[in-house]
C-alpha cells in the first residue's frame, strides 16, 4: 500500500534512499558532530512547513486509497508487531494476562479462590512488624 501511494508523490519524495547512502551520510554528520541528518538532502527544507505536512499527506492519502482500494491493490494486513500480536491475544478470549505474568502471585490466586497466606496483608503480600 505504500509502494502504491509513494508512486503518486511528487518526484522529489517518491525517491527512496539505500542503505548504503543513509549510512555514509549518517557516518559523515558523525564525524563532523552534526546534530542533525537529512537524507535525502531536500529533506532540510522542511521543518520551516513542518506545520503544513500532515494536513496535506491527509489529504492526499484520502484522495487516494479509496481509488486502490476499489481496484484491489490494498490488501488487508491485520495488526503488526508485538503491540499487534498482543492485542489479537487479548481478544482471542479468556486467559492470563501476559503483563501481568500470568495469574501466578497474589493477586492471581485470590481471583481463583485461593485464601491468602496467613499473616499477609489484603494484597496477598505478608506484612512485616
Amino acid at each position: 500500500m505504500l509502494r502504491e501511494l509513494r508512486a503518486h508523490l511528487p518526484p522529489p519524495a517518491r525517491a527512496v534512499s539505500s542503505a548504503g547512502q543513509v549510512a555514509e551520510r549518517l557516518a559523515v554528520a558523525v564525524e563532523r558532530r552534526r546534530t542533525s541528518v537529512y537524507v535525502p538532502a531536500w529533506l532540510r527544507a522542511v521543518p520551516p512547513v513542518r506545520a503544513c505536512v500532515p494536513p496535506v499527506v491527509t489529504r492526499h492519502a484520502r484522495a487516494w486509497l479509496p481509488r486502490l482500494e476499489r481496484d484491489g491493490r490494498i490488501e488487508a494486513t491485520g495488526l503488526l508487531g508485538a503491540g499487534g500480536r498482543a492485542d489479537e491475544l487479548r481478544d482471542s478470549g479468556p486467559g492470563p494476562d501476559p503483563r501481568a505474568g500470568g495469574d501466578a502471585g497474589p493477586a492471581g490466586e485470590a481471583a481463583r479462590g485461593v485464601p491468602p497466606a496467613e499473616g499477609a496483608g489484603p494484597s496477598g503480600v505478608e506484612r512485616r512488624p
